[in-house]
Order: C-alpha cells, then sequence, then structure tokens
C-alpha cells in the first residue's frame, strides 16, 4: 500500500481513511471535491476483483449446471458466508441455487462493465 507519511502506519495514513476520518475540508467540499476521487478509486478496485474473478464467472455463464457451484467455490475459497449459504440452499430452483449464481454473475459483469466505463 501507499503511505503518505512514512512515520505513521498505513492504517493511518491510507487516503480514503484520511478522506473520511482525518479531513479539515468542509462537507461541501469532501462531497465536491473528495467523494468522486473516492468514488473512482472503488469502481477502479471493484473492476480488478472482477477481473480477477472473471474466469469463474466466464465457466458460471457457460455451463450453469457444471460450473456454478465449483466457480463460487473456486471465487469464495471454498467459503461461504452463513446468508449467502442459506440462500442457496433456500433457492427453489430445486438445484442448489444455481440460478442465483447465474443471475449473481451477470449482476457482477454489469457492474463491471460500468466500471468499466466509468474508468475510461
Amino acid at each position: 500500500g501507499h503511505v503518505i507519511e512514512p512515520e505513521k502506519p498505513l492504517s493511518v495514513c491510507n487516503a480514503m481513511y484520511s478522506w473520511v476520518c482525518g479531513t479539515s475540508l468542509s462537507d461541501a467540499q469532501l462531497e465536491h471535491e473528495a467523494v468522486p476521487y473516492l468514488d473512482a478509486q472503488l469502481r477502479s478496485a471493484e473492476l480488478f476483483v472482477f477481473l480477477k474473478e472473471l474466469p469463474s464467472h466466464i465457466a458460471i455463464i457457460s455451463d450453469p449446471e457444471g460450473c456454478a457451484h465449483s466457480g463460487w467455490a473456486e471465487m469464495y475459497d471454498g467459503q461461504f458466508v452463513p446468508c449467502l449459504k442459506q440462500a442457496l440452499e433456500n433457492d427453489d430452483d430445486g438445484r442448489g441455487g444455481v440460478q442465483t449464481i447465474v443471475r449473481c454473475s451477470m449482476k457482477a459483469l454489469a457492474s463491471a462493465c460500468g466500471s468499466s466505463e466509468d474508468a475510461v
């Protein structure tokens, strides 16, 4: 990570933390001068995460029956958040949430496409 002030720990110097918690800018300045840059940083981070997961998303969309569960397990290192696991188990498709996984992959794809347009 990037450290603004070398004598301070990264958690204190992180740019986003500084904008949100350690700034002397007014609310209006934050809204107009900082938030757009922070939003762009978050969108870029979302795009990079998506690109890392892209092979799994392609597999899920290409072969939902064969790759939905294994693709998600790969993206989440085999661990699901309890609420996500429960949602998949309770999905009414009778296939352990394949439709939900495909919908989530499609939403991730659509969101990443929006993020890439914003980054240009």
